[in-house]
């Protein structure tokens, strides 16, 4: 590829920003192994396990950001190729699914997901012990994840999804969580969401960020846009089986 230098390169930040870069960018390139950085932002990548090919000879890659491009990532069966030293990866805006999940780098911190087609996050997934920062705001998904998986996990965003009804357990699962941005969803004010409330109410208020403008009911119809502080339902109809 003409981009690749042909005599081993020292240069550390590369920004490559709205060009028409295919798949076939850096592929079995071994001269950038001093490059730290590289934007590939609004390009024309489609595989995000060919992203990962790209990036196995450089060798001080901290920080990639490939966002803004139409990523999908489709192998089953894994073995995405990620050179070890990524900690940022920027995978915003394109189109992946699920699956990404299973083609991450192994000591990432810092990743953002955010507008994609993300539902839901596989149960079996590994190797993110390292994740710190996590952004999935504006995908699909219904469920707050607890941190089984994530056990570094310390900031999550997952505003404007379709989380109707976090589950309590949030705060148990994830003990070293810091900030957490869950507004904006469309949520389902009834009996189980009363614990969610509750717990939000027993951590700092500043862990719980946007709380309580970005927080309302979404349904039952009676109770939309009631934020879900106000939000108050009695014991006794509760209880009733």
């Amino acid at each position: 590829h003409m981009l690749c230098p042909q005599e081993p390169s020292t240069f550390k930040f590369l920004n490559f920003t709205q060009n028409s870069f295919t798949d076939s960018v850096f592929q079995n390139c071994d001269t950038l192994a001093r490059l730290e950085t590289l934007i590939l932002q609004k390009n024309e990548l489609k595989d995000l396990f060919k992203t990962s090919l790209m990036t196995k000879d450089m060798l001080s890659l901290e920080t990639l950001d490939v966002s803004w491009n139409s990523l999908e990532y489709d192998r089953s069966n894994g073995n995405c190729s990620w050179v070890g030293s990524i900690v940022v990866l920027n995978l915003s805006s394109n189109a992946l699914t699920d699956s990404v999940f299973r083609c991450l780098p192994p000591r990432i911190k810092v990743l953002d997901l955010h507008n994609n087609r993300i539902r839901s996050i596989p149960k079996d997934v590994t190797g993110l012990e390292t994740l710190q920062e996590l952004n999935l705001a504006s995908n699909s998904l219904a469920h707050l994840p607890g941190c089984g998986i994530f056990s570094s996990l310390s900031i999550l965003i997952i505003d404007y999804n379709s989380v109707s009804n976090p589950s309590a357990d949030f705060f148990q699962s994830c003990q070293k969580i810091r900030s957490l941005k869950a507004g904006n969803n469309p949520f389902q004010c009834s009996c189980e969401l009363r614990e969610f409330i509750q717990s939000v109410g027993q951590v700092s208020s500043d862990m719980v960020e946007g709380w309580p403008e970005s927080y309302k009911c979404d349904y039952p119809e009676s109770y939309k846009g009631t934020p879900l502080k106000d939000f108050q339902v009695s014991e006794l109809s509760c209880n009733t089986a």
